[in-house]
């Protein structure tokens, strides 16, 4: 360029039209620095917001991580109890039932003697009514018969004292005691079929 001519005017153009052309790009550029200095500004307080949005984000999802986490160890202990809870239940249902089996077996154990004794007493009848009575059976038929006629006041005790026969009064008329008062003089808060067996054992003998 010229310094000569560098600011000179172009032929046909006015002097103070060249100045307005030179104010105009200079007010380009100071707007494009101005652009330029507010991109920047921008990008430098974007910046801030962009890593504190990936914080943020990290820390939601080791908190997500940390809940689902809780939440599998929360389901399993509830599995575990609802489990132990379920045996629990089983096992006392078992032991109802044991219980149950037993007091049923306890109230019907006493009823064993008797029983054998009637039924061998009805097979030992059959026998002496078709001529082929063998010699026990005559012993056989009458304990049977003591058995289903005679007083028998421990089994009797046993058969009040679980509810089989309520008769009170017949009872107190019978052996001249209630039953409560023949439970205690022989000794039996719970009935023992042992003690059942050795008395109807010697009363087997004495006949």
């Amino acid at each position: 360029m010229n310094p000569k001519t560098a600011y000179a005017n172009h032929p046909a153009r006015s002097l103070l039209l060249s100045m307005l052309e030179m104010e105009n790009r200079i007010l380009a550029l100071e707007k494009k620095k101005a652009d330029q200095d507010d991109a920047l500004k921008e990008e430098r307080e974007a910046r801030p917001e962009a890593l504190k949005a990936e914080r943020q984000a990290r820390e939601e999802a080791v908190k997500a991580e940390r809940e689902a986490r809780e939440e599998a160890i929360k389901a399993e202990k509830e599995a575990r109890e609802a489990a132990v809870k379920a045996e629990r239940e089983v096992q006392l249902l078992a032991t109802e039932a044991l219980c149950r089996i037993t007091e049923e077996v306890t109230m019907l154990c006493p009823l064993k003697a008797t029983a054998i004794d009637i039924r061998q007493r009805f097979f030992a009848t059959f026998c002496r009514k078709q001529d082929s009575l063998q010699v026990d059976h005559q012993l056989i038929i009458h304990c049977g018969n003591l058995q289903a006629h005679a007083g028998d006041v421990v089994l009797d005790v046993c058969f009040f004292k679980n509810h089989l026969i309520c008769s009170d009064e017949t009872f107190s008329t019978l052996y001249g005691v209630s039953w409560v008062q023949a439970e205690e003089l022989l000794g039996m808060l719970v009935y023992s079929p042992t003690l059942y067996k050795t008395i109807c054992t010697s009363n087997r003998d004495r006949q």
